[in-house]
């Protein structure tokens, strides 16, 4: 993670806490209003690494204030330090409004239909295999020709169900949080988990963030949130092994143990 300057600040970590002390224990609202005005160029630094996103920076910075403003209001002192903090939820919320942003491009029908064809015989071949297929297994049963497959991973990003993996089943565990027809079989198991394990896997895979995020936004160190998102993830996949419609217990099978972060993405 970054690490915040006192320039883009302008509080040094004592202020910063002392104003945030005033706001949360004596509704002091103009101490608020000092702590965001504060940390607003943190917001707009951290708004132009999405610059290359496809949108605009105002909208990301606009995005930014508001991951920042949500920081002031849930940070609490005994977590440690608001800056990491506030990174760690301006950076979330960014990478939230990108995700939901990108399901609004309009792909060509004919894009469209493939990818429909693509989610039915994965389907079938689930079915008759027992496990996910490979994508080679979809191509030799003469479900999907190999144009296709390619033409289907041109449409998806890289938190699609359909992001394609020479050989490798169809989800990653970051893919099975994105995954529309498994949210309702997550969202039950994700109800059973601890409160801390809830929050940690949302942080993780909701709001995109790296462990090293995680781990400041809880106000924990990176070894607790490591032990957190192991046990979460091994609890959401037990409470789902039930559920013989669903694909994404096998799924966290192969990758529930992985804190790699995809190439390009900050630790």
């Amino acid at each position: 993670m970054r690490r915040v300057s006192q320039r883009q600040s302008r509080l040094s970590s004592a202020q910063a806490a002392e104003l945030q002390r005033a706001y949360r224990s004596d509704g002091d609202l103009a101490a608020r209003e000092r702590l965001i005005e504060a940390y607003l160029p943190l917001a707009r630094s951290l708004a132009h690494r999405f610059a290359d996103r496809g949108e605009q920076v105002e909208d990301l910075v606009q995005v930014g204030s508001i991951g920042l403003i949500k920081a002031v209001d849930r940070f609490e002192p005994a977590r440690g330090d608001l800056a990491a903090f506030a990174v760690a939820t301006i950076v979330g919320e960014i990478r939230r409004h990108l995700r939901d942003k990108g399901t609004l491009i309009r792909v060509p029908r004919r894009q469209q239909e493939t990818t429909m064809r693509l989610g039915h015989a994965r389907r079938r071949l689930t079915r008759r295999l027992q496990r996910a297929p490979t994508h080679l297994e979809l191509v030799a049963a003469g479900e999907i020709t190999t144009s296709e497959l390619a033409e289907a991973a041109r449409v998806s990003d890289a938190r699609s169900p359909l992001a394609l993996m020479d050989d490798a089943p169809a989800l990653s565990a970051d893919d099975v949080f994105h995954a529309s027809e498994d949210r309702v079989a997550v969202s039950t198991g994700m109800r059973a988990l601890h409160r801390r394990e809830r929050q940690a896997l949302r942080c993780r895979y909701y709001d995109d963030m790296s462990q090293t995020e995680v781990a400041a936004a809880l106000g924990i160190s990176q070894t607790h949130a490591s032990r957190l998102l192991a046990s979460g993830l091994a609890k959401l996949r037990a409470n789902l092994d039930g559920n013989s419609d669903s694909s994404v217990s096998s799924e966290l099978d192969s990758g529930h143990g992985d804190s790699r972060r995809r190439p390009g993405r900050a630790a």
